[in-house]
C-alpha cells in the first residue's frame, strides 16, 4: 500500500513528513507519525507536547539554581559572569536558530543540554577518584544547564501555537499552572541549598543525589526525542521574514518599557537574590511545617487565584494584566522582608512571629508570581508571537547584561547593603531625636531602588492604556 492510499492519520515512516515544513497535499491530509499522534493525546485539555514544553519554561526558572545541585549555595564574581557570558550569548544563538530553521530544533535541542547537565552533576559522586575533577565538571554542567535555559523564551512564546483562538481565560489558566509548577521547582532546589550553608569549595555531593539526577537527566533525552518527531507540523515550518521587524517592534512603547523595566528591576533585585531565597528554609520552624506552609501558599493559594482571575477573565479580558501591574512591586517587598531582618523579629506575634513571617513572605512570592503571569499576558494580548519571542529574547540579553553590571557596581551586589538596610539596627530612640544615622531613610540607595519599582508600575499603567489592544 503507497502513501496515497494510506487513510487519514495513518502513521508515516518518515517523522518530518515531505521534508519542506509545508503540510503536504496542499493541507488537505495531514500525515502524522505514530509519535505525532502519541503526542496529540490531551490530558486536562492539554496535548501532551505541550505539557513537555510547559516543564522546560519550569526547569528554565534561573540557572543561578543549578550550583545548588553542585554542592554549594554561593557563587563567586567568575562564577557569575561567565554564566551570564553563557546566559547572554546561548540566547543570541537560540533566537538565531529560531529565525532561520523550524521551531522544532530550538524545542528539542535545549533537552539534551537539560539532560547533559543532571547526568554531568551527579557523576563526581559516584567515586572518590572523580573528586579532584569535581569543580570542573560541575562549572561544565552550570554551563550547559545555562544554555538550556537560554531557550525560556522560545517555550513561553511557541507554546499552544497550533492554537491561534483559544479564550483569554484559557491563556490565563495556563500561565497560571506553568508558573505555579516554576514556583515549586525553585523551592525544592532552595530547600537542598538550605542543606549546604557549611559548603566548602570542592564538596562532594552524597551517592544518592545521582538517583535524582540520573532520572532526571534520562527523562529530558526522552523529551528531547518526543520533541524532534512528535511536534505538529505547525512547529516544522521555517518563521516567515517579516519586512523591517525590529523597527516595527521597536515602534511599541509598551516593548521598551518591558526592556527598560528589566534593567530597573535585574540592577537592584539581582544582588540579594539568593540571600532572599534562603530566608525559606531558615527560619527558626521544623522543617515540615515549611513544606506545610509552602503546599498552602504555592498550590492552595495560587489555586484558589488561578480560579478567581481564569473565572473573570471570560468578561474581562484586561483583568489580570491591570490587576498584575495593580499589586505594585512585591518582589521588591519579598527582598525586603526577607533580607532586612523584619521578618526575624514579630514581637507582638508571640511564639507565632515565625509562622507569620514565613506566611507573609510566601503571601508576597505568590503575589510576585502573578504579577510576572500578568506581564507576560500583556505581551500576549499586544504582540505575535514573532514579536514576543523577539521582546522576550533581548530583555533575556539586557537581563543578563544587568545582572554582570550590578556584580560590579551596584550598592548590594553580593547582599542586602544600604539597598535592603538591616532594620534590626535601627534606634528608634535616635530617630526621635532627629538623628536618622542607621535608619532605612537615611539611604539613598534604599529609595533609588523603590522609586524605580514604583516607576516600572506607573510605566506600565500608561504604556499598556495608550497601546489600544484589549483596553479596559
Amino acid at each position: 500500500m503507497t502513501v496515497l492510499d494510506q487513510p487519514p492519520g495513518t502513521p508515516n515512516s518518515h517523522p518530518f513528513g515531505n521534508g519542506s515544513g509545508i503540510l503536504p497535499y496542499g493541507g488537505e491530509i495531514v500525515i502524522m507519525n505514530r509519535v505525532q499522534i502519541a503526542m496529540a493525546r490531551q490530558i486536562g485539555g492539554w496535548p501532551l507536547y505541550t505539557i513537555i514544553i510547559a516543564l522546560g519554561q519550569m526547569l528554565a526558572a534561573n540557572s543561578y539554581q543549578m550550583t545548588l545541585l553542585t554542592g554549594q549555595n554561593y557563587q563567586d564574581d567568575l562564577q557569575l559572569y561567565v554564566l551570564g557570558a553563557v546566559f547572554l550569548a546561548s540566547s543570541l544563538v537560540w533566537y538565531t536558530l529560531f529565525r532561520l530553521k523550524p521551531s522544532v530544533y530550538v524545542l528539542s535541542a535545549p533537552w539534551l543540554f537539560y539532560g547533559l547537565a543532571f547526568f554531568m552533576i551527579g557523576l563526581p559522586s559516584l567515586s572518590p577518584k572523580l573528586a579532584s575533577t569535581h569543580s570542573i565538571i560541575s562549572d561544565i554542567a552550570t554551563w550547559l544547564y545555562a544554555v538550556a535555559s537560554a531557550a525560556a523564551f522560545l517555550f513561553f512564546g511557541l507554546n499552544f501555537g497550533e492554537e491561534a483562538g483559544a479564550a483569554t481565560e484559557v491563556w490565563t489558566l495556563r500561565a497560571c499552572v506553568v508558573q505555579g509548577s516554576q514556583q515549586i521547582w525553585v523551592a525544592a532546589l532552595w530547600y537542598w541549598g538550605s542543606t549546604l550553608n557549611s559548603a566548602k569549595p570542592g564538596t562532594i555531593t552524597p551517592w544518592w543525589i545521582v538517583c535524582v539526577l540520573w532520572p532526571l537527566a534520562f527523562m529530558s533525552f526522552v523529551f528531547a526525542y518526543l520533541m524532534l518527531y512528535g511536534l505538529p507540523d505547525y512547529y516544522r515550518q521555517t518563521p516567515p521574514k517579516v519586512p523591517n521587524f525590529f523597527r516595527t517592534l521597536f515602534r511599541r512603547k509598551l516593548v521598551l518599557w518591558f526592556l527598560a523595566s528589566e534593567i530597573l528591576r535585574d540592577y537592584w533585585l539581582s544582588g540579594p537574590y539568593g540571600r532572599n531565597w534562603s530566608f525559606l528554609w531558615s527560619v527558626p520552624v521544623p522543617k515540615w511545617q515549611i513544606l506545610l506552609l509552602i503546599i498552602t501558599f504555592f498550590i492552595g493559594v495560587w489555586a484558589f487565584m488561578l480560579f478567581v482571575l481564569t473565572h473573570f477573565s471570560k468578561t474581562h479580558t484586561w483583568l489580570l494584566p491591570v490587576f498584575a501591574v495593580g499589586l505594585g512591586a512585591p518582589r521588591w517587598c519579598q527582598t525586603m522582608w526577607g533580607t532586612s531582618s523584619l521578618a526575624l523579629y514579630i514581637p507582638w506575634a508571640g511564639s507565632s512571629g515565625p509562622y507569620l513571617g514565613l506566611s507573609l513572605w510566601l503571601w508576597l512570592g505568590v503575589l510576585d508570581a502573578v504579577q510576572g503571569v500578568g506581564l507576560g499576558m500583556i505581551l500576549l494580548q499586544t504582540l505575535s508571537r514573532l514579536h514576543v519571542c523577539a521582546t522576550l529574547a533581548l530583555a533575556q540579553i539586557i537581563g543578563s547584561i544587568c545582572v554582570m553590571i550590578a556584580r560590579a557596581t551596584a550598592p548590594n551586589r553580593i547582599g542586602p547593603g544600604s539597598v535592603f538596610p538591616n532594620v534590626g539596627t535601627w534606634d528608634f530612640s535616635q530617630g526621635i531625636q532627629g538623628k536618622l544615622d542607621g535608619s532605612p531613610m537615611a539611604s539613598a540607595p534604599f529609595w533609588i531602588a523603590l522609586v524605580c519599582q514604583i516607576v516600572i508600575v506607573l510605566g506600565y499603567f500608561w504604556f499598556y492604556r495608550k497601546e489600544q489592544l484589549a483596553r479596559p
